[in-house]
């Protein structure tokens, strides 16, 4: 018996390698998002090439791909997804949520690429890995890391940003992208419609030391403006002169090229420790340039009362909510796109903070993205404190902020 497995596991092997040259690629490699004690989503591009272009973008290709999982290394014990078709519309893009793993456990998985759904002929990519949360009552420590301002001119060699080399020794647990994880309106080629937006996101996260991290490191992804429209946008400004994206344009490439659930706002436990709130920042938004008061919102109404419901309820030991945008500051003087500042959000900001104290919400902390300065600062009305987390790389950090 054992010596039919095994010339059966050489037959697939040589059918897989026979074909190799008539399959798609994966030349920007997988993402693991959105892990939990039971789910995570996988996500793959099926590309024409398994290197580069001079741009540093892929071509995408039609096919078929579904993804191998398994609790061993060497997938001696695995399950797939079903066979999802990658196509244009799609940017040729393919995820699958999993359900019903078993938390605090280290899963593997690769992707299977074929040309059709029958799977006769197998391109198989390399090994990815993530660890599923503990469950919501388990105390464990925790390691993770929170990144902003993935300004592609700054990068430091080709490889991509040498801050993620530091990340990818530190091993987290996982990452927080605060959002601005490209920048379509002030990094070249400028973006003015969905293939250049694209663009950004095929070269950004197909740098080999973002590759590498998030091989081994799932991500939890938020937008901001940068990645949205352009700087400071809301839904309703007109397009910038020659062209830019839309409200429409902005939130639906950033769900397909991020792996995110619908709708973006949603919270994050890791055992009984912490619990983290990740909020929408740009979606629900009045404009920037109404005046502030008690009916200017950032966060719009629903999303605002589900914060307040769910943090005040949680029984988590620590509270922390992740933010695109500062909500104690400081900012610069001529913002207001944020909570942070006056002729912003100001009102909202400082009474969703005055109603967190007024609960007896404890143990509650705010760690931002977007400004490109590290800082910790404490809202003295109620002593909740705010950590800036800078901006990624020291070419986009600033020295010296004019607040």
């Amino acid at each position: 018996m054992k010596r039919v497995l095994i010339f059966s596991a050489l037959v697939l092997a040589l059918s897989a390698g026979d074909s190799a040259a008539a399959l798609p690629y994966n030349a920007l490699g997988e993402l693991t998002g959105e892990v939990s004690p039971g789910s995570a989503i996988l996500q793959t591009r099926l590309t024409a090439s398994a290197t580069l272009d001079s741009t540093g973008d892929v071509a995408g290709a039609a096919g078929w791909a579904r993804f191998e999982i398994s609790s061993r290394d060497d997938f001696s014990a695995s399950w797939t997804t079903a066979w999802q078709r990658a196509r244009a519309e799609s940017d040729y893009i393919v995820k699958a949520t999993l359900g019903s793993l078993a938390p605090e456990t280290r899963y593997f998985y690769r992707v299977q690429i074929s040309e059709n759904p029958a799977g006769e002929k197998v391109r198989l990519g390399d090994r990815n890995t993530f660890r599923s949360a503990p469950d919501p009552d388990a105390v464990r420590d925790l390691l993770f890391t929170v990144t902003t301002s993935h300004q592609f001119r700054f990068r430091e060699s080709e490889q991509g940003f040498d801050a993620y080399r530091a990340m990818t020794r530190l091993n987290p647990d996982f990452n927080f992208l605060t959002g601005d994880d490209v920048y379509y309106d002030n990094d070249s080629p400028v973006a003015r419609d969905v293939p250049g937006m694209r663009h950004h996101w095929h070269r950004m996260f197909g740098m080999p030391l973002l590759r590498e991290f998030y091989r081994m490191v799932p991500g939890f992804w938020m937008k901001d403006d940068h990645d949205y429209r352009f700087d400071d946008a809301d839904p309703f400004m007109p397009g910038r002169e020659g062209g830019s994206p839309t409200d429409e344009e902005g939130r639906r490439v950033f769900l397909e090229q991020a792996p995110v659930p619908v709708p973006t706002h949603r919270r994050v436990r890791w055992g009984k420790a912490v619990e983290f709130w990740l909020p929408e920042g740009r979606d629900y938004r009045s404009p920037n340039d109404m005046p502030d008061g008690p009916g200017k919102t950032l966060w719009g109404v629903e999303q605002l009362r589900w914060l307040q419901r769910t943090i005040a309820s949680s029984d988590a030991l620590f509270k922390i909510l992740l933010s695109p945008t500062a909500l104690v500051g400081p900012d610069r003087g001529n913002k207001r796109d944020s909570h942070a500042n006056r002729k912003g959000f100001f009102t909202e900001g400082q009474q969703f903070l005055g109603w967190m104290k007024e609960q007896g919400v404890s143990n509650f902390f705010i760690v931002n993205g977007d400004r490109h300065w590290k800082y910790h600062s404490v809202h003295i009305p109620t002593g909740y404190e705010e950590f800036c987390c800078g901006a990624l790389t020291d070419g986009a950090s600033v020295q010296d902020p004019d607040y």
